[in-house]
């Protein structure tokens, strides 16, 4: 199936479908890679890129690391303490070898990575680069960068596709894992594991989680989940532009869930599901007004919803989690009330 960002529909966008690499691309070298960022949010910039891969013909592993100086020269306080990474005037501080990390800036560490790619794709027809958990982080903070040093095209010359090995392992119906987190699978799967927050290290783990779950000498696209879980660098950017609009969109929908007490995650699955479905606050105030009945809102709303899940609903859009009866109940609950405060 063809991927690409719908055109606006009575002012809904809808979000693009996926595309998978196509099966005569199966010769491509996957590598593992991972970022340390500023922040949690994928605005945020680059702090470090890891990334590890053994070449199959010669079993040579090769790394690369890269320490990039935030043009911001800002770190959260959350991330700094998880990562032991903040920036001083001096430079990069490493509070965990308690000295200053040599960097350069983002688009000096994106040109050598982008090097690095090139030095290991001969023989290949192109790299596919693979992170866990990277459509909610990684993937769109990678991609703002590259839009933001004018690099995308040539990155996506060599790079084909992307894959998120979060998905692999969500996909698994054979085992039951206590949690999705690389920590807890590399305990699970491979063994003891320090988790330190270093981009190198999880990427070198990460293949190594690969390796030993799949029982296999390399990675390839040959493996048929692997391959399921892999798609389209053109792809990824198209979500990376939607996640943009998505995380615009959310904030100024908070209310509708802000009164319940669940999860963050949940509550930001609900207002995944119904911005994907086109809707916003003022707009099912709207409808609740002019429906006969709460009844009868409720089932238009429900419909709009399990339409949306039936065209477009996916791994990547995130919005699995929670059933159209819920959200429906879910808004219902809060446009009658906020109907009442105006009253």
């Amino acid at each position: 199936m063809a991927t690409s960002m719908a055109e606006p529909t009575n002012d809904i966008v809808y979000p693009p479908t996926e595309e998978h690499i196509p099966r005569e691309c199966e010769n491509c070298l996957i590598i593992s890679y991972d970022l340390e960022t500023t922040g949690l949010s994928s605005e945020d910039e680059i702090i470090q890129i890891g990334a590890h891969t053994n070449i199959p013909a010669s079993q040579r592993t090769s790394d690369f690391s890269q320490f990039i100086l935030p043009a911001t020269r800002c770190v959260e306080p959350e991330a700094a303490e998880k990562i032991g990474l903040q920036v001083r005037e001096d430079g990069l501080y490493d509070s965990r070898k308690n000295t200053i990390v040599p960097t350069v800036s983002e688009s000096e560490g994106l040109i050598l990575f982008l090097s690095w790619l090139r030095s290991l794709q001969d023989g290949y027809d192109g790299v596919i680069l693979v992170s866990h958990g990277a459509i909610f982080l990684d993937i769109p903070v990678l991609i703002r960068a590259l839009q933001r040093t004018s690099m995308t095209q040539i990155f996506f010359q060599v790079v084909k596709g992307f894959c998120d090995s979060n998905a692999i392992f969500q996909d698994d119906r054979t085992r039951r894992y206590s949690s999705y987190s690389l920590q807890s699978l590399y305990q699970t799967i491979v063994g003891t594991r320090e988790e330190i927050h270093r981009a190198d290290e999880d990427a070198r783990d990460l293949h190594t989680l690969l390796l030993r779950y799949f029982n296999v000498e390399s990675l390839s696209l040959a493996i048929p989940v692997l391959n399921s879980c892999t798609y389209t660098s053109r792809c990824m950017e198209l979500y990376s532009a939607w996640k943009t609009y998505e995380d615009g969109k959310i904030d100024d929908m908070r209310a509708i869930v802000d009164w319940k007490k669940q999860s963050e995650k949940k509550k930001r699955v609900i207002l995944k599901n119904l911005i994907a479905a086109g809707c916003d606050i003022q707009g099912l105030s709207d409808e609740y007004t002019r429906s006969p009945s709460k009844r009868a809102f409720k089932m238009q709303l429900k419909r709009r919803i399990q339409s949306m899940k039936d065209t477009h609903e996916n791994y990547l859009l995130g919005t699995r989690l929670v059933c159209a009866g819920e959200i429906v109940s879910t808004v219902a609950c809060f446009v009658r009330r906020r109907q009442e405060r105006l009253c």
